[in-house]
């Protein structure tokens, strides 16, 4: 196991996170998981116009996916 690092933004402060994966193909899993739980807690709490963001940084330093998400309100909001 190698220690990924996850930086979110988009919710406030940066925050930056570590976690264990096996692999990339991991990593990026955790990330979209991790997104997705985001998402369900944002998306009935915060107004349109939003962008989240999860970065995930390999052990070495190398960028190695970056899921994103937008959070868009109706018209009449």
């Amino acid at each position: 196991m190698a220690s990924y690092q996850y930086t979110v933004t988009g919710v406030g402060s940066p925050m930056s996170l570590s976690g264990q994966a096996s692999d990339d193909v991991a990593a990026k899993r955790e990330a979209v998981l991790f997104l997705s739980e985001l998402l369900r807690d944002l998306a009935v709490s915060k107004r349109g116009g939003s962008v989240i963001r999860v970065e995930v940084r390999a052990p070495q330093g190398d960028l190695v996916y970056v899921a994103t998400a937008n959070l868009a309100s109706a018209a009449n909001e």
